[in-house]
């Protein structure tokens, strides 16, 4: 993320995005992950009923069990052992400053809600995009 601060970014979020990336940084901790990553923060926003992302789910009318246990494989497969959270990921940070522009160009919000980063994530897999 060139530029723009964490801070700044973070200040973005709304509360509900605000509180999950604390908690998935916590539960990165829990894990021994040594950075927090996307999939840490989705996996603490599906905990909170009546988020974006469950709208989304119900909207898309997606497994919910399977998207779970697909949650699970991905933070499965993430390296353990650290003591402490060192950083977050490229991944995280882009889905964030991406999210923050769609939040403030396409729907003229001044935070980040939890749905704006999903946004992104569809248009990386329109055609002519590289994934």
């Amino acid at each position: 993320m060139t530029g723009i601060s964490r801070v700044a970014m973070f200040g973005k979020l709304n509360s509900l995005g605000y509180g999950a990336m604390h908690s998935a940084t916590s539960f990165c901790r829990l894990r021994g992950n040594p950075t927090v990553e996307l999939v840490h923060w989705i996996n603490q926003l599906l905990q909170v009923p009546d988020s974006d992302i469950h709208h989304i789910i119900d909207h898309f009318r997606l497994d919910v069990s399977r998207l779970a246990i697909d949650v699970q494989k991905l933070l499965d497969q993430l390296p353990r052992g650290a003591t402490s959270v060192s950083d977050f990921s490229g991944q995280l940070e882009n889905a964030l400053e991406r999210g923050w522009t769609y939040s403030t160009l396409m729907f003229g919000e001044s935070q980040i809600r939890t749905g704006h980063h999903r946004r992104d994530a569809e248009d990386d897999r329109s055609p002519g995009r590289a994934a």
